[in-house]
């Protein structure tokens, strides 16, 4: 496992690449933790495509915890979005299943499935790209 903690200060993206991930299919689960009294959002990343420094960049999931508002929200293959509760005071589970064969990808907040799954290499918004890469992108805002 690959330790990617990230606190409310820091402000910049955390970001891991993986390879050899082209097919088949592949879990990938973090952990996350929301205090009573957090304000700042965070997010939950996997990138279908990305070059540092200046791109292409493209998001194949995207979940946004919201401790304000108490709530989650995820950009699921469209432009509408779909929103749970968030779980504050406790360790709660992010996962993604992903299936590059059929090229699907579905994400779960505390074992339930955030929206139905949806195309990977579609982006979170529906458009169209070509997955070239597997990152998964920590963000902390402030």
């Amino acid at each position: 496992s690959i330790d990617m903690t990230i606190t409310p200060s820091d402000t910049s993206d955390l970001v891991h690449q993986f390879t050899g991930f082209t097919s088949g299919q592949h879990t990938m689960r973090v952990y996350t933790y929301a205090p009573t009294g957090t304000t700042d959002k965070w997010f939950f990343i996997i990138m279908s495509d990305y070059a540092d420094p200046a791109g292409p960049f493209d998001w194949a999931a995207q979940l946004t915890m919201d401790p304000a508002t108490a709530t989650w929200s995820i950009d699921a293959g469209s432009a509408s979005t779909a929103q749970g509760n968030l779980l504050l005071d406790q360790w709660v589970e992010i996962r993604a299943e992903m299936d590059l064969t059929a090229d699907l990808i579905t994400v779960y907040y505390n074992g339930t499935a955030c929206a139905p799954a949806y195309c990977y290499s579609c982006g979170v918004f529906g458009g169209a790209s070509v997955p070239t890469s597997f990152s998964i992108d920590a963000v902390a805002t402030r």
